[in-house]
């Protein structure tokens, strides 16, 4: 009887270890993948452009904030020092570039105004 359950119970061992193989090699790569692409789609910054005022007291950086995925609008940060400010730019998908953003320092008060040419007209944002 004892040779009957080492038999048996050295069966269910192995079908754990190819489950456990299974799981290894299909589908921690489809985790993996998606993982990456998610990361990719709505978190990794790229920066557009950086800028300082004209006496370097204050700065800006525009980053575009993940990428526009078919014909969607791309997410913007623009970075200061006190936060950031979401924004989103209407480019029908393409990839923004610096030339796609000016950044134009105005008074004392630190204030910048910050245009993105998009495909619809150019959008503005005062910071």
């Amino acid at each position: 009887m004892d040779k009957v359950d080492a038999v048996s119970s050295g069966r269910k061992k192995a079908n754990w270890g190819c489950f456990s193989w299974a799981v290894i090699l299909v589908i921690a790569p489809i985790i993996t993948g998606r993982g990456g692409f998610l990361y990719d789609r709505y978190f990794k910054e790229r920066l557009l452009k950086a800028s300082s005022s004209p006496n370097d007291q204050f700065s800006i950086e525009i980053v575009e904030k993940g990428s526009a995925f078919w014909f969607g609008p791309s997410e913007v940060r623009i970075k200061y020092k006190g936060g950031h400010l979401d924004q989103a730019i209407n480019n029908d998908g393409s990839r923004l570039s610096a030339a796609n953003v000016e950044v134009n320092f105005s008074g004392k008060e630190g204030k910048a105004e910050i245009s993105a040419e998009e495909a619809s007209g150019i959008k503005a944002s005062t910071v």
